[in-house]
C-alpha cells in the first residue's frame, strides 16, 4: 500500500457517517469531496460534509494572536503539533466487483481505515449511477443536501468535463429528491449551470 495516496484514518464510524483525522493538520480535500475507504473488495464512497480544525488537546482552546500564517510558523513552531483537523463524511454507496450501488454498504469503515480521494474513473462510476445522492437526502437538510450535491459536482467537473449522462443523472436524481419544490429546483439549476463550461446549459 502506498500511504502517499492517503491523507487520514478513520476514528468514529458507524453506517450513517463517519469521522476521521487528516495526518497533517491542514492537508486535506475540500468540502464535498468525493472519498474511498478500502473494506476488503468493497470501496465505500462518502462525500466529506463537515471539516473542523481545533486543537487536539480538549483543555486547550487557540487564541487570537494577531499574527499571519508565516508569523505563526517561525515565532510559534509548536503550535502546528496541537492542532488537528476532523472532517465528516456522509455516505453515498459503494463499488463491489467493479460495480456501484448507490446505497448503505454492508459494511462500515473499520476504526483506523485510510482516507483516499476518490479516482476520476470511482467517481464516474457514482455521477453516471442511477440516484447518486439518494442517500445524502436520508440524512441532511434539504439546505445541506443542495449544498453538498453542488460541491460534489464542482470538485469533480473541475477535474473532468461533464458528460451528458453525468448531467441527466443528477437533475433526475435532484428532481426526485426536490419532489414539487419547484422554486429549489429552479434555484439549483441555475447553481448548477454556473458549474458547466462554456457553451454547456441544462
Amino acid at each position: 500500500m502506498d500511504k502517499q495516496n492517503y491523507f487520514g484514518e478513520i476514528f468514529q464510524s458507524s453506517s450513517t457517517t463517519w469521522l476521521g483525522a487528516t495526518w497533517k493538520w491542514d492537508l486535506y480535500p475540500p468540502l464535498g469531496s468525493i472519498i474511498i475507504i478500502e473494506h476488503d473488495a468493497y470501496l465505500l464512497a462518502s462525500c466529506i460534509s463537515s471539516i473542523q480544525t481545533a486543537s487536539s488537546e480538549q483543555n486547550r482552546t487557540a487564541q487570537p494572536l494577531q499574527k499571519t500564517a508565516d508569523e505563526l510558523a517561525r515565532d510559534y513552531p509548536h503550535l502546528e503539533s496541537l492542532l488537528q483537523t476532523t472532517i465528516t463524511g456522509t455516505p453515498l454507496g459503494y463499488i463491489h466487483n467493479k460495480k456501484y450501488l448507490p446505497q448503505l454498504s454492508p459494511y462500515i469503515p473499520r476504526i483506523h481505515a485510510f482516507m483516499r480521494s476518490a479516482t476520476s474513473e470511482e467517481c464516474q462510476k457514482i455521477l453516471q449511477t442511477n440516484n447518486p445522492f439518494g442517500l445524502l437526502a436520508s440524512f441532511h437538510t434539504p439546505t445541506c443536501i443542495d449544498t453538498l450535491i453542488l460541491a460534489i459536482l464542482q470538485r469533480y467537473w473541475e477535474q473532468q468535463t461533464p458528460k451528458e449522462i453525468e448531467i441527466e443523472q443528477v437533475l433526475q436524481c435532484f428532481t426526485r429528491i426536490a419532489g414539487q419544490d419547484y422554486l429549489r429546483i429552479h434555484q439549483f439549476v441555475s447553481a448548477m449551470e454556473t458549474l458547466l463550461p462554456q457553451g454547456n446549459h441544462v
